[in-house]
């Protein structure tokens, strides 16, 4: 009689301790895993920050144009139930001024 009392508790001894092992080394490559999905992660978060420039543009418009149209736009009463940025933004457009948004390298 072998110390585990049969062939076959001695079988799922082994059995046990292969799956054992097993487990070990997939906890193993489990931190390896998760180490390098968060290395991706960092750096492709670094790449979401990219700043985006606004900037107007109006192709043809000869220089001190924007300077003028801006000026009349901020000085415009705007629409009724506009106000701000969103009056000056509807002016403009309606000088043919449109935005451009670049990103900032």
């Amino acid at each position: 009689m072998s110390l585990f009392g049969s062939r076959q508790t001695l079988g799922l001894a082994l059995h046990y301790m292969q799956l054992t092992r097993r487990s070990s080394v997939s906890i193993g490559n489990l931190i390896r895993l998760s180490a390098c999905t968060l290395a991706v992660l960092a750096t492709m978060s670094g790449c979401a920050t990219t700043q985006i420039r606004t900037s107007w543009s109006k192709p043809g418009a000869p220089p001190g144009e924007f300077e003028r149209v801006s000026a009349e736009c901020e000085n415009d009463p705007g629409i009724t139930g506009l106000k701000g940025y969103a009056s000056y933004q509807v002016c403009m457009k309606k000088h043919g001024w449109f935005l451009i948004e670049e990103p900032v390298q």
